[in-house]
C-alpha cells in the first residue's frame, strides 16, 4: 500500500536511550504542546492533562513513584 501515513508508520521507531545533555528548543516544545492540546479525543472533549518534567530531581521522583507499576508498557 502506498500512502503517506502508511510510509510514516513503517518508518517509526522507539527510542530506547536518550541523551540527557540534549534539550528540545522552546519553540519546538511550544509546537508540540499545542499539537497535544489540540489532539482530538474520542468524545471531542480534549480532557488532556500533561506533566512536563524538566529537572533531574522531578524525573527521579516520578521514576520512584511509578517504578514497577507500568513496566509492561
Amino acid at each position: 500500500m502506498n500512502n503517506p501515513i502508511i510510509e510514516d508508520l513503517r518508518w517509526r521507531y522507539t527510542t530506547k536511550k536518550y541523551d540527557p545533555n540534549k534539550k528540545i528548543p522552546k519553540k519546538d516544545l511550544d509546537v508540540l504542546f499545542e499539537a497535544m492540546r489540540l489532539s482530538a479525543s474520542s468524545i471531542n472533549s480534549q480532557p488532556w492533562k500533561f506533566v512536563v518534567l524538566e529537572s533531574d530531581a522531578a524525573k527521579e521522583r516520578m521514576n520512584k513513584t511509578f517504578a514497577n507499576k507500568y513496566h509492561f508498557n
